[in-house]
C-alpha cells in the first residue's frame, strides 16, 4: 500500500475535507449529544463551518480524493473578543441549532484546561471510513508534527485515539469527566533543537 500524499489543503480540497471529517466524527463521542437522526447532517454542516479559514488545514489525498484532514491552530492564532465570539456563536447556532448550547458548554470546559503557554492546538483529525486502517490519520499527524517547533495540545475523545497520540509522543495532562464529551487532554512537548 502506498502512503497517502499529505499536504496543506487547497480551497478545492475543503468540501472533501468536510466530508471526510463528517464521516469520521458522526459516530464519535465528540458529537454524541446530537440526536442520532440529525447527527450526520449536523456534523457535516459543522465541519463545513469549521473550514471557514480559522484553521491551518492539512489533507491526505489519493489523486483528487480527500481521505482525511487535520485542523490545527498555530500558537497565538486564537482570536478573542465580542466580534469573534458572535461569529462563532452564529456558526454554531446555524449548524447545530439548539444543540449549540451543549457544544458551547463543552468548549468552555475544555478551553479552561488548555495550557497557558504558546502551543499548536489540534482541533480535529479524521479519516473517511473507507480509508481508515491504512495509516492515513498517522500520516496526517506526522506531517504537521514534523513541521512545528512548538509544543502541541489536543483533546482525545476515545482511548483508541489517545493510544495513537501517545505513540507519537503525547502524554496525558488531564481527564474531562464532567462534560458531555469524555476526553483526555494531551500534551506533546516541543521537539529538542538540533543545533
Amino acid at each position: 500500500m502506498t502512503a497517502p500524499l499529505v499536504r496543506p489543503a487547497r480551497p478545492s480540497d475543503l468540501p472533501g475535507a468536510a466530508e471526510a471529517l463528517a464521516d469520521a466524527f458522526t459516530d464519535d463521542p465528540t458529537f454524541a449529544f446530537l440526536p442520532s437522526g440529525e447527527r450526520a447532517r449536523r456534523v457535516r454542516a459543522y465541519m463545513d463551518h469549521e473550514l471557514d479559514g480559522a484553521w491551518t488545514v492539512d489533507v491526505a489525498v489519493d489523486g483528487t480524493t480527500v481521505l482525511g484532514a487535520g485542523l490545527w491552530q498555530p500558537p497565538g492564532s486564537h482570536v478573542d473578543g465580542i466580534a469573534a465570539a458572535a461569529r462563532h456563536l452564529a456558526g454554531l447556532w446555524s449548524t447545530l441549532g439548539s444543540h449549540a448550547v451543549t457544544m458551547l458548554r463543552v468548549e468552555r470546559e475544555l478551553t479552561r484546561h488548555r495550557p497557558p503557554v504558546p502551543h499548536w492546538f489540534l482541533g480535529y483529525v479524521g479519516v473517511s471510513s473507507a480509508a481508515q486502517g491504512r495509516g492515513v490519520g498517522r500520516a496526517l499527524l506526522k506531517y504537521r508534527l514534523g513541521t512545528v517547533a512548538e509544543p502541541v495540545y489536543l483533546e482525545a475523545a476515545t482511548e483508541r485515539a489517545a493510544a495513537l497520540y501517545r505513540r507519537l509522543g503525547f502524554v496525558d495532562m488531564c481527564r474531562f469527566t464532567g462534560t458531555q464529551m469524555p476526553a483526555v487532554g494531551m500534551w506533546r512537548p516541543a521537539p529538542l533543537r538540533q543545533d
